[in-house]
């Protein structure tokens, strides 16, 4: 009778998931996402007062907005500026940018929208008899 090897213990099963998110991080979406991430970090660090929700705050937006918003945004730019569609690392640039200034395009939107929605309420309260 042949001895078998014995099951897959907890070291295993760590280096196998270490494994498998170092593969991911290495892959296209993976540097996306660093790439936003840091680009997040650093919009933090150029903040007046480093508070670390804050800062948690801009590392998450920029990480999972880049993943979202990086390749739209490329593909905007690139209608201006066709040189940049061409670029090898023109996804991960963006990804940074969208990390860098997401942030507060996002807080302008949001200020945009609270604006529009205020006007309407306005308009609905004023037509009231």
């Amino acid at each position: 009778m042949q001895d078998q090897p014995p099951p897959p213990g907890v070291i295993e099963y760590l280096l196998l998931w270490a494994a498998a998110l170092v593969t991911w991080l290495t892959g296209d979406t993976g540097r996306i996402m660093i790439a936003g991430g840091l680009g997040g970090l650093t919009r933090w660090l150029f903040e007046a007062r480093l508070r670390l929700i804050d800062g948690i705050v801009f590392v998450g937006f920029g990480l999972i907005g880049a993943v979202y918003v990086a390749p739209g945004a490329l593909y905007m730019a690139s209608y201006w500026l066709p040189m940049i569609a061409g670029m090898p690392s023109a996804q991960t640039t963006f990804g940074y940018l969208f990390g860098l200034f997401g942030m507060s395009a996002g807080k302008i939107a949001f200020a945009v929208l609270s604006a529009r929605g205020r006007t309407l309420v306005k308009e609905v309260e004023d037509d009231k008899p």
